[in-house]
């Protein structure tokens, strides 16, 4: 396998997804201040329209895409149990639950304090001091047993946590049922069924598949030039989706755009092999991936009640430009802040990151010339940058 290969093409994909999962948040909700309710929904059809597009369209090849590379990761050696496993679940301790456990701790406790400041108490809602009502809902709170966590992207972790503990389960049938478990759920996907709260079937379905590309070692990256194209169709059926009333066919359609979408995503990471420039970019950026998936929230809700609550009433204009440049602000405020953190304690970041970045710098410090064109080179499978099992890293919730 080709593992300098993989690496690269999945940094390249790493940083603009996260980018992507900070605009699925910016989708404006009403925002609760402490003695009102101001609701950015209300805005002109144009503005609604390309938000919608955005967040919950395009958006929406985000959390697949994480979930299959976790799984191609986890099963890269394509075997599951024993000491294997064991070596797995410690990795997952240190790049997981320990982050996990931080920024949800980190943000409960700044929670409280601003609760108790007069100068903060009017942009926290009053309904967010129930967490602190007992140690239960702490916990809770922290670690999503019951719900999304405090920071509420940490579900994806959570989830992950979950898929992780039971991978042995998940191998029992990719290798048994042949093909069978996928296509039933790919089915219970494709109807909304929800059978169980948690792990999601979006997340049990993407790392699933992620974990047949591993287990089989079957590369996610297309070989034909023309998989490209698939931009296409995943671009026009989530503008029908988008435009389409709610429904099953809306749904549907959505699945559909997903899955053009992730074919465009994997193909078209090739391609940027060919620009030495924007690879050393991307892979510059992938190493803060992890921490701008960690921060940006709660910093994105801050800045959007500080807007809103310092401008009051907006226009349409006004409202479609924000919607742009606020997530474009929350996303430098974290890329400074990591870069910032990271020179002045780096084995604190290491902890609080899962240790991702230093990995990819050291990719990121090897001649960049070296990197083989998209004609040149085949590809084995990829997966989330979370495997510390002490084998040597192939390569980001």
């Amino acid at each position: 396998m080709d593992t300098a290969g993989r690496d690269i093409r999945f940094d390249f994909l790493r940083f603009p997804l996260i980018a992507l999962v900070v605009y699925i948040h910016a989708n404006p909700v009403p925002i609760t201040l402490a003695d009102a309710v101001d609701d950015p929904v209300q805005a002109g059809f144009l503005v609604d329209f390309v938000r919608r597009y955005i967040s919950q369209g395009l958006g929406s090849i985000a959390v697949p895409l994480f979930f299959i590379m976790s799984g191609c990761l986890f099963f890269r050696d394509g075997q599951i149990g024993g000491w294997f496993y064991a070596r797995k679940i410690v990795s997952r301790i240190r790049s997981l639950l320990i982050p996990m456990v931080f920024w949800n701790l980190a943000v409960l406790a700044a929670l409280f304090i601003a609760l108790h400041e007069p100068m903060t108490a009017a942009l926290v809602s009053g309904s967010n001091g129930d967490v602190f009502l007992s140690w239960s809902s702490m916990v809770d709170a922290v670690l999503g047993l019951t719900g999304s966590p405090i920071v509420c992207q940490f579900w994806f972790i959570r989830d992950l946590l979950i898929l992780v503990l039971v991978s042995p389960g998940l191998y029992w049938l990719a290798r048994a049922t042949h093909g069978f478990t996928l296509l039933a759920l790919v089915i219970i996907w494709m109807l909304d069924v929800h059978l169980i709260g948690m792990p999601s079937v979006t997340s049990v379905l993407f790392f699933y598949i992620g974990a047949l590309f591993g287990i089989f070692g079957v590369s996610p990256f297309p070989t034909h030039r023309r998989a490209c194209q698939f931009v296409w169709p995943y671009l026009l059926l989530m503008l029908i989706m988008t435009a389409m009333p709610g429904g099953l066919w809306k749904w549907f359609l959505n699945c559909m755009g997903v899955g053009a979408g992730l074919i465009a995503a994997f193909a078209l990471s090739g391609h940027v092999l060919a620009t030495d420039r924007l690879q050393a970019i991307l892979i510059k950026l992938s190493s803060a991936s992890f921490f701008v998936f960690a921060a940006h929230e709660p910093l994105l809700t801050i800045v959007l009640k500080l807007t809103h609550y310092l401008i009051g009433p907006m226009d349409d204009a006004t409202l479609l430009a924000l919607y742009f440049i606020i997530p474009a602000i929350v996303i430098t405020i974290a890329l400074i802040c990591f870069y910032s953190l990271r020179a002045i304690a780096p084995g604190f970041v290491a902890v609080i990151t899962g240790d991702r970045g230093r990995v990819i710098d050291n990719m990121a410090s090897k001649p960049q010339g070296s990197a083989r064109r998209p004609e040149e080179i085949r590809f084995p499978a990829v997966g989330l940058p979370d495997d510390r099992s002490g084998a040597p890293r192939e390569s980001r919730p």
